[in-house]
């Protein structure tokens, strides 16, 4: 007898899943703004990809939406712990919950988004990114173009090279940037954007190399991820963990040892914060003051 309810609650839960999916979700009624500093990230990107010879993309009102719910569920909510990225939602809203992982992703958590919380009948991909400290878009920008695999999503190339990107929206708050890309040029009427006089958008200069390597104490306290023998070793491994979005590593030399250190803040707090958004591929991370 239980085993029948059981069966009985999984199906009427695939039908209610199937009608949400697929039921089409009218934009709120107040609305849907852009910031100023959301548009900003959006233009630095179209200018990126004319200075790469490759067609600015559109402004979608519904990417923008889904930008700013996602950012909304990723700060009150925190769907992305343990194994979760930032792709993941929770299911504490009127959406489908799902976990993103690394090694085995659920792609439909995130494509099916937009069909889900707006008219836009089409999958929409995220560009996620996440920092303790408040950041402006021209930062933002500048660490995405940083991340190869960002840098190939922004431009279409790589694992995106047959992609075409017609849509865009984007969603900066509480230290989270998401920018999202549809395929199908949406529709509706842009998002209402700031009033006043729009700047000329220049791509911001390459800023000079930051020193790599730390070998007196500085009072911060260091994310640290590994110990080698040899400066030479330490530094192949660090430019594999830049590559993989660790912006802020460096090499670390406190008595003779050498360790890279993931990201370094400039209290205990912050440095937990930091940990704790951690993938669980990183969490042996442990926190030294130096």
């Amino acid at each position: 007898m239980f085993r029948i309810k059981v069966y009985l609650l999984l199906i009427s839960g695939i039908i209610f899943i199937n009608a949400h999916l697929f039921a089409i979700k009218p934009l709120p009624k107040s609305g849907v703004y852009i910031s100023k500093d959301e548009l900003r990230l959006i233009e630095l990107i179209n200018a990126y990809r004319f200075a790469n010879d490759i067609p600015e993309i559109s402004l979608s009102v519904c990417m923008t939406h889904v930008a700013h719910t996602h950012i909304q569920d990723l700060y009150q909510n925190r769907p992305d712990t343990s194994i979760c990225n930032l792709h993941s939602w929770s299911d504490k809203g009127d959406w489908s919950p799902g976990c993103y992982q690394n090694y085995a992703p659920d792609q439909n958590v995130m494509w099916d988004k937009p069909k889900e919380l707006t008219p836009y009948r089409y999958r929409g991909y995220e560009l996620a990114y996440w920092e303790q400290d408040v950041i402006s878009p021209d930062t933002i920008f500048e660490r995405l173009i940083e991340i190869p695999q960002a840098r190939d999503m922004l431009l279409n190339k790589g694992n995106f090279k047959k992609k075409k990107w017609l849509a865009i929206g984007a969603g900066i708050q509480h230290g989270y940037a998401v920018v999202w890309f549809g395929q199908v040029k949406d529709k509706l009427k842009p998002p209402k954007e700031p009033k006043g006089k729009k700047e000329k958008v220049e791509l911001p200069k390459p800023t000079k190399q930051k020193t790599l390597t730390v070998r007196k104490k500085t009072g911060r306290y260091y994310l640290i991820f590994g110990s080698f023998k040899t400066e030479k070793e330490a530094a192949r491994k660090l430019k594999k963990y830049i590559s993989e979005g660790f912006r802020d590593a460096k090499i670390v030399i406190s008595k003779n040892k050498i360790r890279i250190s993931l990201s370094d803040h400039q209290n205990l707090n912050k440095a937990k914060k930091a940990k704790a958004k951690f993938s669980e591929k990183y969490q042996e991370a442990w926190i030294m003051k130096y």
